[in-house]
């Protein structure tokens, strides 16, 4: 997986490609990011060679407005799921459900035999 963003200027077409490296778990990618100008700016996350997930628009401002300095904390955005984890949790709650079945099962089977006695 080679993950990047990508972002467009919505004022002026202006746009950009910033790679992402891995960093941390397994499947966790970082990406660091300066926005080349003020304006609003389209973007996205794209885990290639998957799909993009597109996120809301960002108001960039010009850098004397900013407040922030270099210290300011990593915004943590929202992973997209991925096929795995996705089967995953269908794994897990299949093997859930099946073992409902199976304690119900058993606790039938154990009353029947309780009656019997």
């Amino acid at each position: 997986m080679k993950p990047y963003l990508e972002a467009r200027n919505t004022e002026t077409g202006e746009s950009f490609r910033a790679e992402g490296r891995r960093e941390g778990p397994v499947g966790h990618f970082v990406v660091e990011v300066t926005f080349p100008s003020a304006g609003s700016w389209e973007w996205a996350i794209v885990p290639a060679p998957f799909e993009g997930t597109a996120l809301p628009a960002l108001q960039v401002l010009p850098a004397a407005v900013q407040q922030a300095g270099p210290e300011t904390a990593p915004v943590n955005l929202p992973q997209p799921e991925s096929g795995r984890s996705v089967l995953r949790r269908a794994g897990l709650a299949l093997l859930l459900s099946a073992a409902g079945v199976g304690a119900y099962t058993w606790r039938g089977r154990r009353t029947a035999a309780q009656e019997r006695a």
